[in-house]
């Protein structure tokens, strides 16, 4: 018996790997991993409106500038059947200018 414990090892298990190569996993898994994911989805314009805007933020980017739609000009009123016709500016008034008030008024 003694000849069999002495061809005995101890058993030790084997090291996985160097605290170093944890910490790089970690790193990776938990920071590297979403935000390559963000930015690639933000990339393909399938972002929520909320995250795209904190993405470029953080990117530099210019948020898209907000234009109001274009105001079409109001309809000219139509008169109604047997109303009077509108009255032409005089003839010395251009367009948009403001007629020239009666002389001796005061203003």
């Amino acid at each position: 018996m003694d000849s069999k414990a002495a061809r005995k090892r101890p058993v030790v298990p084997a090291r996985r790997g160097s605290p170093l190569k944890v910490v790089a996993l970690v790193l990776l898994l938990l920071i590297v991993l979403p935000v390559v994911a963000l930015f690639g989805l933000s990339a393909a314009g399938m972002l929520p409106p909320a995250l795209a805007d904190v993405v470029n933020k953080v990117t530099g980017k210019a948020p898209p500038p907000v234009t109001p739609a274009p105001r079409q000009a109001a309809p000219a009123p139509v008169p109604a059947p047997g109303a009077a016709e509108p009255v032409a500016p005089p003839q010395g008034a251009a367009a948009g200018e403001a007629a020239a008030p009666a002389e001796g008024s005061t203003p």
